[in-house]
């Protein structure tokens, strides 16, 4: 009996302790404490709570379900369905099969207030699609101004990203004409609004003109663009200004810097102006004079019947009855005597040999006339 008494002091540990021997001073004290202490653990032990069961996990299928159920609806713009999918624990970072995720689709659309929610919840603001493309990108190509702030003010936005052609969304912005999303992007100050697209290898400022974008391409210029950021063919903006009779960019792109005196094979900016394909374009001729360009230039244009196509300015503007050109030419002081390298004619000379030539077109020779009398009145010679 007193060794299994000991077997249970040795047990509790408490045949170790000097306080309990020295107050048991035999082995049945000793053992009925140890079975108070026994009873008081297991007493104890039941107030103990246990510990609660586990969520169940949801199954693969049912995740697919909600992720597949928010792509369609952010397509849609179901805020309601969206916030209630997101609730309901479906991933703001699901993908389609080519890489697209909700927020790209909310982008392209311009749905700001799902855009706004799936931020919320941790839509990842710089993932890219299998073409490299990303939510900014998409948000810039539709214009989505307000979608652009969202995402521009998302901590680590990366704005000059390109997708896999190498295209950011500065120039999606650009190529779809989106002349206020151009001018946010450009305004954070992040964008290299001189960069290339991939096709056409230009950069925004002469696309935008090519493709009669005044409005972005003023845009651009007003973000710093390079004034002489020639096209696919060489041909630089002010050219194309002036030759699509845009005085207001003609302004703005000497204002920083473009060469009224730029040359293209063997024709100048005033050549552009002359043959400006909206008809006269006097004030751009006069705007160029006054800037610099050279308003006596023999250069390659071809007059009446192409008997001479090295001319200048003056003579072209004659042979095309240009009455207000040939008055801004004047004005700006061109040489009234300059002559051809051909025919060697001088201007007046070529307006009396028009008019003869047009005599059965009265409206025509009427206006030879008037240029003429201007030509007189500055002391033109035959």
């Amino acid at each position: 009996m007193k060794t299994k008494n000991v077997s249970l002091l040795l047990a509790a540990g408490l045949l170790a302790t000097p306080g309990l021997v020295s107050a048991a001073e035999n082995w049945d004290a000793a053992v009925g404490q140890v079975n108070a202490l026994t009873t008081a653990v297991k007493a104890q032990a039941k107030t103990v709570a246990a510990p609660a069961a586990p969520t169940p996990a949801r199954d693969h299928r049912q995740q697919n379900e909600l992720d597949d159920a928010l792509l369609k609806e952010t397509g849609r713009g179901n805020i309601d369905q969206v916030q209630a999918l997101l609730a309901q624990g479906a991933n703001p970072q699901t993908e389609r099969g080519d890489g697209t995720t909700p927020l790209m689709l909310t982008a392209s659309s311009d749905f700001a207030d799902v855009a706004a929610a799936l931020l919320k919840r941790g839509a990842f603001v710089n993932t890219r699609n299998n073409m490299g493309d990303t939510a900014l990108m998409y948000a810039a190509q539709a214009g989505a101004v307000d979608i652009i702030h969202m995402l521009l003010s998302a901590p680590g936005i990366k704005v000059d990203l390109g997708n896999t052609d190498g295209d950011t969304a500065f120039l999606f912005a650009c190529g779809a004409g989106q002349t206020d999303a151009v001018k946010v992007l450009a305004e954070f100050g992040k964008s290299d609004v001189n960069r290339h697209f991939a096709k056409p290898d230009e950069a925004c400022l002469p696309y935008s003109l090519e493709k009669s974008d005044w409005n972005t391409a003023a845009a651009v210029l007003d973000a710093g663009a390079d004034p002489s950021a020639p096209d696919l063919y060489g041909k630089l903006p002010i050219m194309t200004a002036a030759e699509q009779n845009q005085p207001a960019l003609v302004d703005k792109l000497l204002a920083r810097g473009a060469d009224p005196r730029a040359v293209l094979y063997r024709n100048d900016v005033l050549y552009f102006a002359l043959t400006c394909q909206s008809g006269p374009c006097p004030g751009i001729v006069g705007t160029l004079i006054k800037a610099g360009a050279d308003g006596n230039k023999v250069q390659e244009m071809c007059v009446y019947y192409n008997e001479s196509c090295e001319i200048t300015p003056l003579i072209y503007a004659i042979s095309r009855a240009q009455v207000d050109v040939a008055q801004s030419l004047i004005d700006a002081g061109v040489d009234v005597n300059g002559r051809d390298s051909i025919k060697n004619r001088t201007a007046l000379g070529w307006t009396t040999y028009l008019e003869a030539q047009e005599a059965k077109e009265p409206a025509t020779v009427q206006k030879l006339r008037q240029i003429e009398g201007m030509l007189r009145s500055r002391g033109a010679q035959p």
